[in-house]
């Protein structure tokens, strides 16, 4: 199944977990394949045809990944171990990537998070190189799996130790901010100096790339260069978060919810709405209800999903979004904390309930425009320098 942005195929759940796999994975499988196949195989095995060291330069580019997603599971079932919950892990063109629905509740979580990944990329290099060490001494014939084995092996050990290089939002970095936060006590702190020494390893890897360039390495100084770019792009963002989340502290969902929503009957059809309300009266979101009791919401984005050709018979219950199944808010939550909301559920618009009652809805818009109007007020929270 292709994702909802077309740029991402669902493999399926693992421990719960949704795995995705980025378009941008088969280009670097391509790549890695065509390596492999052209300059390593050839090299330990000079006696095998093209077309086996194609097949056996594929089959090692997906034992690779197979060892990235276990890296990735690595720092996912550790967030589970601490309630963290995952949104996705995901493979793609720079590796792997597990996605939290949440920050770390404390310096101590996210430290063995963080630490996961590269433990387990360790353990398989020693697992893999154990074995390639001992096989040649166990059975003879078999140098096709030794090499494969040893390119394991290596890759790991190589994955582990950059993964623990201090560039904020690396492994190592988030090491690193555990540890200062530990010391400091503060979350923010602690982001703000491992997010500017991941600035500093990301100009040093741009720096290396150019050297690297300029001393005939043409194609690895632009993978440094690259992967330069990518850490200080990254460190900035979550530099950004950070100082999101401090602008945003104490703000809660009553100074962005709408009260002022439109209760609608389920039985109505999807076209009576789109014909009276959404174009009638540009209205966007409405509160569903049965004999005068709330029990789901609907928006523009509930309607896209019912075929427009059954607009005429589909009632609002079949689009709209039930209560027991929306994440619910408080008027006392954060808005942090409902931006996080809206990005674990996949929502455009969450109820706002108190003392029993629907009090309103906050919709993703809202939010942002709050945000927009905050960094008006003060563009640093957005853009650091």
């Amino acid at each position: 199944m292709v994702g909802r942005n077309m740029q991402s195929i669902r493999l399926g759940r693992v421990f719960g977990v949704p795995v995705y796999l980025d378009l941008s994975w088969f280009l670097i499988f391509g790549l890695l394949t065509w390596s492999l196949a052209s300059t390593v195989y050839p090299a330990q095995l000079p006696d095998s045809p093209v077309w086996f060291n194609i097949l056996l330069g594929a089959v090692t580019a997906i034992l690779l990944f197979v060892s990235v997603l276990l890296h990735e599971f690595g720092h996912a079932l550790t967030a589970l171990v601490f309630k963290i919950p995952v949104r996705r892990v995901r493979l793609m063109i720079f590796g792997g990537v597990a996605e939290l629905g949440d920050e770390s509740p404390n310096a101590v979580s996210e430290f063995c998070v963080a630490v996961a990944g590269p433990l387990v990329s360790m353990g398989i290099a020693v697992v893999t190189g154990v074995i390639w060490l001992a096989l040649p001494y166990l059975v003879d014939g078999l140098d096709p799996l030794i090499a494969v084995l040893g390119y394991l092996a290596q890759i790991n050990l190589m994955l582990a130790i950059f993964n623990l290089v201090p560039g904020f939002p690396l492994d190592g970095g988030r090491v690193l901010r555990s540890i200062i936060w530990g010391i400091t006590g503060s979350l923010r702190q602690a982001t703000t100096i491992a997010g500017s020494v991941g600035r500093l390893v990301a100009v040093g890897f741009v720096g290396l790339g150019i050297w690297r360039g300029l001393s005939g390495d043409v194609s690895g100084g632009l993978w440094m260069g690259l992967i330069g770019l990518f850490l200080n792009r990254a460190a900035v963002a979550e530099i950004s978060a950070q100082r999101l989340r401090d602008a945003l502290t104490g703000r809660t969902v009553d100074q962005v919810m709408n009260q002022n929503v439109a209760s609608l009957p389920s039985s109505l059809t999807i076209q009576q709405v789109v014909n009276a309300h959404i174009l009638g009266q540009g209205q966007r979101v409405f509160v569903i209800t049965e004999e005068d009791t709330p029990v789901g919401i609907l928006s523009a984005n509930n309607i896209q999903k019912v075929s427009p050709y059954r607009w005429q018979e589909a009632a609002l219950s079949e689009a709209m979004t039930p209560l027991d199944k929306a994440a619910i808010l408080s008027p006392e939550t954060e808005i942090w904390s409902a931006l996080r909301s809206f990005d674990r559920f996949q929502a455009s618009i969450l109820p706002v309930m108190g003392a029993g009652k629907l009090m309103g809805v906050v919709r993703r818009g809202d939010v942002i425009a709050y945000l927009q109007a905050l960094s008006s007020l003060d563009n640093r929270v957005f853009n650091p320098r």
